[in-house]
């Protein structure tokens, strides 16, 4: 199909295009060791041999070495690390091998492949059994019991395998573990990566326990530096890697083209989708949230009615079946094409895929490969990107080649975090069958990770994961801190759910009394039950647009270790920082075609989450205005991604001003805990705000159009907040220059905050030293962090802790106990605490104990 031709008939421009050539195959003899009855196979279904990649990997794994395949789409990874699992099988009768994959999908993909190579060697295909979510009972147990090769999810591993490996059959697949392969581990960064890295070293120190050493194979599509994220992953740090370098498949060539209309890009996109369903081949549209993919779907059906039986939507929170069919229908001709998130970007087998079409750029040079590999197995693929209206896609469209020519980003994993590793730990005790002394590596999990183990047997910390008897089922993998809830039609709670959602995402697609949209159908959102984790949804609904009014506040945590300063005398400082941040949905805005009403609800919905980032405050600037400030954070959280590799999704930003003499600008991590991601902006700062001027500078939008002086191409955030507002453009440029005009011009302050200064304040004399603490009033109205509010019923000192208090606070009548720090005070009063008699109840505004006279 001529896309080309396509694009300009919808009155699209070409603003480029770029081509990759073919190259042909290198082959490689098949190593020495397999076992023969594979050897004599493979011989004659490859009579021009392996791939090189293939039998360079194939070798190290028979010498023994932890090896990973870091190979680009499509290049016959599986082949790699299935072959030297089916050979141990056939030599040793008792070994045992653990594949895991991020989703089921793939998994259904891999247990086809490797049943197929058994039955070539007489393998009984009968010893390869799936093990995720959806197997139970009685399947479990068979799987168990019959199984050597075990096909998992990582969810699956952490909630069941690891927490049940004390229990025979499970104690008994683990002493006999040869193999363990991780694939697609490029998806395994952020939350769900550092997650991911705990779960695998639990897996070790489990194997550990049960006598086995087994050799981990990982398989990756190719990333930045992956012996240091693999090795990051595993704990590892002898990995052989075969690279791209490596890489001998065939590869048939790629045409990508950058294009734009002069129109609404919804209008065009869903005349390319008409178009391609009208014409050859298959596609793929690849959209950046579940919504748009929704949204999509649902303007298509009603504009026409039978293209639901050509395209359909695909995406993360649909239930397993209706996932699988949809693969299904793609995979033998029945769909033309799909609409879907990053869900298909992972290697599920989709073969005879011809175009790509992608809806704006994604976050990472890996997810643009990762999604243009998914056409062009056969043939020449062809990949099209729209450009949408945001700083990232302005910024590649103006400079293309700089898109094609940078390299791949590293993947971040933040170990230190706090809270995930509290969880883990509360986890691998609980494996260890021994809660006093469970008996951890510090080989295997490091020294940060047993430093607080030790901290945690010592002293009382507060955190509730760590006294419960199962903490599995409290800690989300692919989150942190983000419960899953169920989306059930009616309000039975037992009912079969036809989809899944988190808690984050709630307060943006399914808050109560929103229009969900799921597979192209609405319903309204009748409630919610934080202790059923459930969403109860109504089929009977005709289609509006819901957005929630919603709010957020970040504040330092004065708490705060503190990290690096930089500072240009008073007038301009960015500090690393611990946050504290809520965000409120306190009612939503439906929209009935020109009209709309307001709705605003008794009790909001809130979340609550502890991060790190960096605060930028400017102190008597001539061009500090809150337009100028708040513009200026938006295009800061824009231009991010472009200056250190992240995804856009995991950064988010706050400002305020005070009149025109002082503003402050929060860039942060959007995840519990914090991945360090932003605390980079500290020694990139010149180079951030180079790309951010240019950036804003540059908007072809507010270019075009001067009278709009700001769009959400630079200056405007395309946020769901309602404290947004039109940022001046003008006035965001004369902010920045002024500030580069700092930094260019005066030598920085450079120093440490925080733990230093408490360590100096500890051992001051005792005539400078300071009893006072402050505590929060009794009858006061907190936010728990639990998504609820509560009220102060009464607290005491926290014996853990001589800087904080344990408080009871009453949520919906029921008492429960928080530590101080995990509170935010939404309205009441503080008093003070003297650490010295133990007075409480002080009027603030108290300089000196009343009781015993100490300085507070």
């Amino acid at each position: 199909m001529d896309v080309k031709k396509l694009l300009l008939g919808l009155n699209g421009n070409i603003l480029f295009e770029h081509d990759e050539p073919e190259k042909p195959a290198k082959y490689s003899k098949l190593p020495e060791g397999l076992a023969t009855s594979l050897n004599l196979i493979t011989k004659f279904e490859f009579p021009k041999g392996l791939y090189a990649h293939q039998a360079k990997c194939i070798d190290s794994i028979l010498q023994g070495k932890h090896t990973a395949i870091c190979t680009s789409t499509a290049s016959g990874k599986s082949l790699c690390f299935s072959y030297p699992v089916i050979s141990e099988m056939l030599k040793n009768k008792k070994a045992t091998a653990l594949f895991i994959y991020p989703v089921k999908a793939l998994a259904n993909d891999q247990i086809r492949r490797i049943e197929q190579l058994a039955k070539k060697v007489n393998l009984n295909p009968s010893i390869i059994k799936k093990f995720d979510g959806d197997i139970h009972g009685e399947e479990r147990k068979d799987a168990l019991a019959r199984g050597r090769i075990l096909v998992a999810t990582p969810d699956v591993l952490h909630t069941t395998m690891l927490r049940e490996n004390n229990k025979e059959e499970y104690a008994r697949f683990f002493a006999n573990l040869r193999y363990v392969i991780l694939d697609e581990c490029h998806v395994y960064s952020g939350a769900f990566g550092s997650n991911m890295a705990y779960v695998v070293r639990r897996l070790r120190q489990v194997c550990k326990r049960n006598g086995s050493d087994p050799l981990f194979i990982l398989a990756s599509a190719t990333v930045g530096n992956p012996h240091r994220h693999l090795s990051k992953l595993t704990g590892l740090e002898n990995i052989t890697v075969i690279g791209e370098k490596d890489n001998g498949s065939p590869f048939y060539g790629k045409k990508y083209i950058m294009t734009e209309t002069d129109g609404n890009v919804e209008t065009f996109v869903l005349k390319l989708i008409k178009g391609l369903v009208n014409g050859e081949g298959k596609f793929l549209v690849f959209c950046h949230t579940r919504q748009e993919v929704e949204h999509l779907f649902l303007q298509l059906k009603r504009r026409d009615m039978e293209i639901e039986h050509y395209i359909k939507p695909y995406r993360a929170g649909y239930e397993s079946g209706d996932r699988l069919g949809i693969e299904n229908a793609l995979r033998s001709g029945e769909l033309k094409g799909v609409i879907s998130t990053s869900a298909l970007e992972l290697g599920v087998d989709l073969p005879d895929l011809d175009i790509c079409v992608m809806l704006g750029l994604p976050s990472t040079k890996c997810s643009l490969l990762q999604q243009a590999g998914r056409v062009g197995r056969a043939a020449q693929g062809t990949v099209v990107i729209i450009k949408t209206r945001n700083a990232f896609d302005n910024y590649y469209f103006n400079h293309p080649r700089e898109l094609f020519e940078k390299p791949l980003e590293p993947l971040v994993l933040h170990l230190e975090n706090r809270p995930l590793m509290i969880a883990h730990y509360a986890c691998a005790r609980a494996e260890s069958g021994n809660f006093d002394n469970p008996g951890l590596d510090m080989d295997i999990f490091g020294e940060p990770f047993i430093r607080l183990a030790h901290k945690i047997r010592d002293f009382d910390f507060p955190d509730e994961i760590l006294y419960v008897q199962q903490p599995h089922f409290d800690v989300q993998i692919r989150c942190i801190d983000d419960p899953s809830y169920n989306i059930i039609i009616g309000y039975d709670p037992q009912a079969p759910p036809i989809g899944k959602i988190t808690y984050s995402q709630i307060l943006r697609e399914a808050y109560p009394d929103a229009v969900y949209l799921h597979m192209g159908k609405p319903f309204r959102v009748k409630g919610l039950s934080h202790s059923k984790k459930a969403v109860f949804v109504d089929a009977r609904c005709s289609f509006s647009l819901t957005k929630p009014k919603a709010e957020i506040f970040v504040k330092e945590r004065h708490c705060s270790s503190g990290g690096m300063v930089k500072k240009w005398h008073d007038l301009l400082e960015i500090r690393q920082t611990s946050l504290s941040t809520i965000e409120k949905v306190t009612g939503l805005t439906e929209f009935h075609g020109k009209n709309k009403s307001e709705h605003r609800y008794k009790q909001p919905l809130m979340r609550h989450f502890v991060t790190e980032g960096v605060i930028i405050s400017l102190r008597g600037l001539n061009h500090i205005s809150h337009s100028a400030v708040v513009g200026l954070a938006t295009a800061l959280e824009h231009s991010y991604p472009m200056c250190y590799p992240c995804a856009r999704e995991d950064i988010a930003s706050y400002a305020w001003t005070r009149g025109n003499e002082e503003g402050h600008i929060y860039l942060f991590d959007n995840s519990a805990g914090g991945l360090a991601l932003t605390w980079a902006a500290l020694d990139n700062f010149a180079r951030l705000l180079e790309l951010t001027y240019n950036t804003v500078a540059n908007c072809s939008n507010c270019n075009n159009n001067p009278e709009q002086n700001g769009c959400i191409n630079c200056v405007d955030a395309n946020r769901w907040y309602t404290y947004n507002v039109h940022s001046d453009r003008s006035a965001v440029l004369g902010l920045l220059g002024e500030i580069q005009r700092i930094t260019e011009s005066v030598e920085p302050r450079v120093f440490v905050t925080g733990s230093v200064q408490k360590i100096r304040e500890k051992y001051a004399t005792d005539e400078k030293k300071q009893y006072g603490r402050t505590m929060i009033s009794s009858g006061s109205l907190v936010f728990t962090g639990r998504h609820q509010e509560g009220f102060v019923v009464s607290s005491q000192p926290f014996k853990s802790s001589v800087d904080d208090r344990l408080y009871d606070i009453s949520v919906d009548g029921t008492i429960f106990k928080f530590i101080g720090s995990s509170l935010t005070l939404l309205k009441g009063t503080v008093e003070k605490w003297c650490l010295n008699c133990g007075e409480e109840a002080i009027e603030y505004s108290e300089e000196n104990c009343p009781v015993c006279g100490v300085k507070l």
